[in-house]
């Protein structure tokens, strides 16, 4: 799914479902923002991670949530990643589903590829799954019930 579509799929699922928006979500970051989080990292995002970023900020949307890079949000996307040992080898992670599993990015020389990957906490293991990019990973997981 490229960004446009995925744009008016949001805008339609608002429509339908408007309480699944109601949270407040996490602040929209500009480029710099992304740029320092990136340097700080020693990674380089995605275009569809930073397109998201920049339109919808993170935190909380639709049904499920995204990590953003506001300080001090519960889903600050530099925190969890640091803090958390079996992430950081070679794999970046953008969501959760709040039972100990990851959704995010493995990275190759210091780039996150676009494809979505899960870490199963119970295996301790990282593997592909079907999604191409984060908004392929939303369509089903934030914006379907």
């Amino acid at each position: 799914m490229n960004f446009n579509d995925f744009l008016a799929l949001v805008e339609n699922t608002k429509v339908i479902h408007p309480v699944w928006f109601g949270l407040e979500p996490d602040e929209v970051p500009n480029q710099e923002d992304i740029a320092i989080a990136e340097q700080n990292l020693g990674i380089k995002f995605p275009q569809d991670y930073k397109d998201f970023l920049r339109e919808y900020g993170g935190g909380y949307f639709g049904l499920g949530k995204v990590f953003s890079l506001q300080e001090g949000s519960d889903w600050n996307v530099i925190e969890i990643n640091l803090n958390l040992d079996y992430l950081s080898e070679g794999y970046f992670a953008i969501s959760d589903n709040e039972t100990g599993d990851y959704f995010g990015y493995k990275i190759i020389e210091n780039v996150c590829q676009p494809i979505i990957y899960f870490f199963d906490h119970e295996e301790n293991t990282w593997k592909p799954t079907e999604y191409l990019n984060i908004f392929d990973y939303l369509r089903k997981y934030a914006l379907t019930n």
